[in-house]
C-alpha cells in the first residue's frame, strides 16, 4: 500500500484510540515515510490500563485496517508507559542509519537486552522516555528517522 493509502487509515484508526490515550504516536514505516506501507504500527499509553480494553483495540484496530485496505495490511499495537515510552518508539521505527533490528544488534553487543517491552542491562530496567535516550545510551546520533531524503507529503 502506498504512504499515504496508510497515512489515512493510521490517523482512523488513531482517532477511535485518541479518547482512551495519554499519548498516541504512529511509528514504524509510516513515521519513516516509505514508500511502500506493509504494516500499521502505533505506540500508545493509555489513561488507564483496564486490561479489557487490550483486546477491544486490538480487534478494532485490525477490523478498520482490513476494512479499509486492500492490501495485506497488519495492524500492529505497543503499550508504552513513561519508562519505555522512548525505547519502544525506537524498537518500532528504527533509526535513519539502521533498521528496528539492526538498532537491536547494536544493544545487545552492548550488553543490552530487552525485557518485557523494556531495556535491562543485567537485572536493571534502563529508563527510556524518549528515542533520544536511547540513542545517548548506545552513543548514536539522534536523527528523526523521517529525514530519508525523500518527501512523501
Amino acid at each position: 500500500m502506498n504512504y499515504k493509502e496508510a497515512l489515512a487509515i493510521a490517523i482512523e484508526i488513531q482517532s477511535f484510540y485518541i479518547p482512551y490515550a495519554q499519548e498516541i504516536d504512529i511509528t514504524g514505516s509510516l513515521r519513516r515515510k516509505d514508500y511502500i506501507i506493509t504494516d500499521i504500527d502505533f505506540v500508545i499509553m493509555l489513561d488507564s490500563k483496564p486490561e479489557e480494553f487490550y483486546d477491544v483495540f486490538l480487534k478494532l484496530a485490525e477490523y478498520f485496517a482490513l476494512k479499509k485496505s486492500t492490501d495485506d495490511v497488519k495492524v500492529k499495537v505497543w503499550y508504552g508507559e513513561p519508562d519505555n515510552w522512548g525505547f519502544l518508539l525506537a524498537k518500532t521505527t528504527g533509526h535513519f542509519h539502521y533498521t528496528p533490528y539492526e538498532l537491536e544488534n547494536l544493544w545487545v553487543t552492548q550488553g543490552y537486552e530487552e525485557k518485557d517491552e523494556y531495556l535491562y542491562k543485567g537485572d536493571k530496567m534502563i529508563s527510556i522516555s524518549s528515542e533520544g535516550d536511547l540513542y545517548r545510551l548506545l552513543d548514536l546520533p539522534f536523527v528523526a528517522p523521517w529525514f530519508n531524503g525523500f518527501e512523501n507529503s
